[in-house]
């Protein structure tokens, strides 16, 4: 051990004294957060971690809170029960996911990401999502609140689900199905991707928000400081996302 000189021990003393010792700070906590593929908001790297403006929103929030947000894309089936599990300590939603109070909502919305109804056949023209029962609607799998909405508005409406964005694409141009209700930005990736074009409405945006799962400890105590982080966020005009 190097010997200290008089007047390190001084110092050091005096620290002591004076309540103000030498600290050293913890790493911040890290926080699991699960997500689904988004493009071009989010999309998957090759090792599963989140890339995309959305995905840097997140960690940009959560850092701003005090946390390390470990923010990972999985298939958007998991998610749901992954959080009530607390296998996911938190995720990104809209007010149709949680139904069962497995999750506590920030104040400030996240994004107010449009959903679209898409088509092919100009003879299925529609002006409201009212129209649509009889129809066959696909709804990729786990998107619940494109299903959801489409339960509200369309109550006789049915629903086949396809496994992804690509899938729900293919049944539609396939003639599977009269129609296909997701989210605006994903589909519209897609179409792009190949080349397609189709026939559109275009919906009000629903509000998506930071959930925090119920089983981590001091969730609501870590929910605050994300309100408090976003806030910031929203008077800087960086939120919510469009």
């Amino acid at each position: 051990m190097p010997k200290r000189g008089p007047a390190a021990w001084c110092f050091l003393l005096a620290a002591i004294l004076l309540g103000q010792a030498p600290s050293f700070a913890a790493a911040p906590q890290t926080l699991r957060v699960g997500v689904t593929e988004f493009p071009p908001g989010v999309v998957a790297a090759a090792d599963g971690h989140a890339e995309g403006p959305a995905a840097d929103m997140i960690r940009r929030i959560f850092e701003n809170a005090g946390y390390r947000a470990d923010v990972r894309v999985y298939p958007s089936v998991r998610v749901r029960s992954l959080v009530t599990s607390g296998d996911l300590d938190a995720s990104i939603a809209s007010r149709f996911w949680d139904t069962d109070g497995i999750a506590l909502y920030s104040e400030q919305p996240f994004g107010e990401p449009k959903i679209g109804l898409f088509w092919t056949d100009p003879k299925n023209d529609v002006t409201s999502l009212a129209q649509l029962d009889g129809k066959v609607v696909i709804v990729p799998l786990g998107q619940f609140t494109p299903a959801a909405l489409l339960r509200l508005k369309a109550p006789h409406a049915v629903i086949e689900q396809s496994r992804d964005f690509a899938g729900a694409i293919a049944m539609l141009t396939n003639g599977r199905a009269d129609y296909l209700l997701d989210w605006e930005g994903p589909v519209q990736s897609e179409l792009d991707r190949l080349g397609l074009k189709v026939r559109q409405l275009k919906l009000p945006p629903e509000y998506t928000y930071v959930v925090v799962s119920r089983r981590v400890p001091d969730a609501v105590a870590i929910v605050h400081r994300i309100d408090a982080a976003m806030r910031r966020l929203v008077a800087e005009g960086k939120l919510p996302l469009r």
